[in-house]
């Protein structure tokens, strides 16, 4: 499966990115990172190159996209959350990419996967999909080249999260990735081009537990103790509580439904975007606005995916170094190779 990855550089982010970077099926053609997320555009395309340098995926092409949202509709995140996310790999375990591969100019990345694939590329959204409708009003000739595109946003029939952000927020309905450019959201609804979405209706079936968060702490492959790291700071910041309380399996699970549609049941719907309150707003198939979109509306092993989401990344890494060669092993990062092949092989043969 191909993939164009395009992302708003969350810790979230993180998470699914080393996912895909691990998974057999999978072939990341380009990262792009939404200029109207959680991080600004040159800082998180920086912070994604450095982790695919870590991964052992250095050339990886990366670009980001323009700060302003599609209309004047869009809200910003916080800036505290935005430069806490700019910052997001200080003091942690990732090496610096000597020669990162980035533009700015996600839209025309985009433009040049799609016009040079020989078969249809899958999109992943797990941030504001500016880049994407930008794309697909400047270059409406190439949406037959994408197979499908998989959201992480919105909120259908459940509240949105805006207040877990910002309390002094009256918006009970909107889901923070929509909520920052319902205008795109509109756009690339309305695009004819096959959506899943995958809203908060699931992600809130998939709550991080502390049995997760612990079991991460023991891990030796360099990706997961990073996402551990990440997880650590805001346990250390906000308390355990808070953390499973309010912090779910968003980006990843989207991305885990996009390589296995299996996981989740999805449910055909209407949807039309209020551009007032951004709202995903279920409507009757003929209303004004309304676009038929594939939504996941249930995790049937909803308590399974965070265990399986580790093992799939501990698995596909030993997959990884068999296929390894000593001549591409140069191309993977010194401290990588013997901190996440050779301890996470050696961990697992211990527990066979």
């Amino acid at each position: 499966m191909k993939i164009i990855y395009d992302n708003d550089a969350s810790s979230d982010d993180v998470t699914a990115l080393i996912y895909l970077a691990s998974h057999p099926d999978v072939t990341l053609e380009a990262v792009t990172i939404a200029g109207t997320g959680e991080a600004h555009g040159p800082d998180g395309a920086r912070n994604i190159a450095d982790l695919c340098y870590m991964l052992g995926k250095p050339n990886i092409p990366i670009a980001y996209g323009n700060e302003k949202p599609c209309d004047a509709s869009g809200k910003p995140f916080p800036d505290v959350l935005r430069n806490l996310m700019d910052n997001l790999f200080k003091d942690k375990d990732v090496p610096k990419h000597p020669n990162p591969p980035i533009n700015d100019s996600a839209v025309e990345l985009i433009k040049t996967v799609l016009e040079s694939s020989s078969e249809k590329v899958t999109i992943l959204a797990t941030g504001p999909l500016t880049n994407i409708a930008q794309f697909i009003e400047q270059y409406p000739y190439l949406k037959d080249n994408i197979e499908k595109i998989v959201i992480m946003g919105g909120a259908v029939n459940v509240h949105g999260n805006i207040k877990a952000l910002d309390p002094t927020s009256d918006n009970i309905v909107a889901e923070w990735n929509i909520y920052a450019d319902p205008k795109a959201a509109d756009i690339v609804f309305s695009s004819k081009i096959p959506v899943t979405l995958v809203p908060l209706d699931a992600t809130n079936q998939v709550p991080m537990t502390k049995a997760f968060y612990d079991s991460l702490s023991h891990q030796l492959h360099a990706g997961l103790k990073l996402i551990y790291q990440l997880l650590k700071v805001i346990v250390d910041n906000y308390g355990m509580e808070l953390f499973l309380k309010e912090f779910y399996l968003w980006d990843p699970l989207a991305a885990m439904i996009c390589v296995d549609p299996q996981l989740a049941i999805t449910k055909t719907m209407a949807i039309a975007m209020d551009l007032k309150n951004a709202q995903t707003k279920p409507v009757a198939e003929n209303s004004h606005g309304a676009s038929l979109i594939q939504v996941a509306v249930e995790i049937p092993q909803a308590h399974l995916i965070l265990g399986q989401l580790i093992s799939e990344i501990k698995s596909n890494l030993i997959h990884a170094q068999s296929k390894t060669t000593p001549t591409n092993l140069f191309q993977i990062p010194p401290e990588v190779k013997m901190d996440s092949f050779q301890q996470a092989h050696s961990f697992e043969k211990r527990l066979s």
